[in-house]
């Protein structure tokens, strides 16, 4: 197909549709594309059908507006793709596009241009585009007349286009994800209302962002409530790997499989996670990017692929395999380039925590016939018992400062709670009095994440590094298990 290229001043947008005027014939729809340099494209089948007298005014490119768009917001759009210096020059250049030059804006409102323009139906663009839905929800008119028909025009050119606020607000995460799907941010009309001072969407991030400056304010710690967390939700057979807010609202499905989901271990940037999988009949490690939902097997290997854990690099992990007998701690790169033993025994070594610096192991064994933590060099060498009372410890998680860890103790009675363990004084403390298991710590230390059950149903709660302060988090159905907190 031959073009014709049109010149253009703008070189911000990359893709917008051209709309021949409505009084020529049959609307003819195309996308056009503008240069680095500022010049676009039309195709000749278009630009044929059309006089050459309005080739001129068909140098307007006029978008659709975004969902949502408000009126303001796609008429200063229309002013910086097509080039114009002010707002009457644009409405001008528009009246003659329409073939309505020549009439005042109390004949035809500058609404009715834009909605022309446009393409969309005038009451339509008027309800999903405009503020005065929002001021005028109540009108001294017969019901059944919306906003925009032709029995309400002169509300169009007295008091339509009229702003909520002074200034124009903007939700930063629905910019950049704007700028991400579209190319380019827009006003959306929700952000304009008064009293609006959180997006609808993303406000819950913007509020717990705001509670983590007045927290940080007022203890001198970092907040943790734009913090996340990562567990398993398991109803009936269906198990699902689930992302949500600190709070436990603003659930994500990560993975869902008629197969086991275990183990979520989040990357240190916080936007990977890895998790045992058993979805090929056997478990194996995957990571899975939450920004583009991409998966890589990590470890496949036979028997049991278990306990992914990162290190401080986010390009290893520590993982236990079985492929070689007894389960025993292995790194792995993220890569795949190197898989390597770090423990040698003939017992099972199974858990393993890294240390925030990346230097330290700890991981829990059976090698003196119960089960107890263990710590040693990350590289390798003797290993030194860390526990000699419980029945069994386990899921040790390393404090964010390195100077404690808390794990999983189950006494003589099989009764499982929360312990402490301070790696200078080597003293312990336990903090739950009820069946918890699988601790995670929060960003900033001050709180730890745990599974627990109620009414025999799984939950997941949380306890201050002190075992004061407890909270329990419900899920919405299901039971919930294997939390993980994240980094940051």
């Amino acid at each position: 197909m031959q073009t014709t290229c049109l010149s253009n001043t703008s070189n911000t947008y990359k893709y917008h549709t051209a709309t021949v005027p409505p009084h020529i014939g049959t609307a003819i729809d195309t996308e056009i594309e503008i240069s680095k340099t500022g010049s676009a494209c039309l195709a000749d089948e278009v630009t044929s059908a059309i006089p050459s007298h309005y080739i001129r005014t068909l140098l307007m490119l006029i978008p659709k507006p975004f969902p949502e768009e408000l009126d303001f917001g796609f008429l200063g759009r229309l002013i910086c793709i097509n080039g114009v210096a002010t707002v009457k020059e644009l409405l001008e250049k528009l009246a003659i596009w329409a073939g309505v030059s020549g009439k005042s804006r109390s004949e035809v409102s500058c609404l009715e241009l834009l909605s022309l323009a446009s393409n969309i139906e005038l009451s339509l663009f008027v309800s999903q585009h405009t503020s005065l839905p929002l001021r005028r929800a109540i009108i001294a008119k017969p019901t059944g007349r919306p906003h925009g028909c032709v029995e309400n025009t002169s509300l169009l050119w007295t008091s339509g286009m009229r702003l909520l606020r002074n200034e124009a607000y903007f939700c930063p995460k629905c910019v950049e994800e704007d700028l991400d799907f579209h190319g380019q941010s827009f006003w959306r009309r929700g952000h304009q209302i008064p009293g609006m001072h959180l997006c609808q969407q993303h406000g819950r991030a913007i509020a717990h962002r705001v509670s983590d400056l007045i927290y940080k304010k007022i203890t001198g710690v970092e907040g943790t409530f734009s913090s996340r967390i990562a567990y398993i939700n398991r109803q009936g057979e269906r198990h699902r790997l689930i992302v949500a807010d600190s709070d436990g609202y603003g659930e994500q499905v990560i993975k869902e499989s008629d197969r086991p989901i275990a183990e979520p271990a989040w990357s240190p940037d916080g936007n990977s996670l890895a998790y045992v999988s058993f979805e090929q009949g056997r478990s194996m490690v995957y990571s899975q990017s939450l920004l583009t939902q991409g998966r890589l097997l990590l470890a496949a290997f036979p028997v049991s692929n278990t306990s992914p854990t990162w290190l401080p690099d986010g390009k290893q992990l520590a993982t236990v395999l079985s492929h070689e007998g007894n389960s025993q701690i292995y790194l792995i790169r993220t890569d795949s380039s190197e898989t390597r033993r770090i423990t040698e025994s003939v017992a099972a070594d199974i858990d393993p925590a890294i240390s925030p610096d990346g230097r330290k192991l700890v991981f829990a064994s059976d090698r003196d016939g119960t089960m107890q933590l263990y710590g040693m060099p990350i590289n390798g060498g003797n290993a030194e018992k860390l526990t000699t009372e419980g029945k069994r410890n386990s899921s040790p998680k390393y404090s964010p400062d390195g100077k404690s860890i808390v794990f999983t103790s189950v006494d003589d009675k099989g009764d499982s709670r929360l312990t402490m363990l301070d790696l200078s004084t080597n003293k312990s403390q336990v903090l739950t009095s009820t069946k918890s298991s699988k601790p995670s710590f929060s960003p900033s230390g001050e709180r730890i994440l745990f599974a627990t059950e109620l009414n025999g149903r799984g939950i997941i709660a949380t306890v201050s590094k002190d075992g004061r302060v407890k909270q329990k988090i419900f899920p919405q159905q299901g039971d919930i298990f294997d939390p993980a907190w994240s980094p940051q």
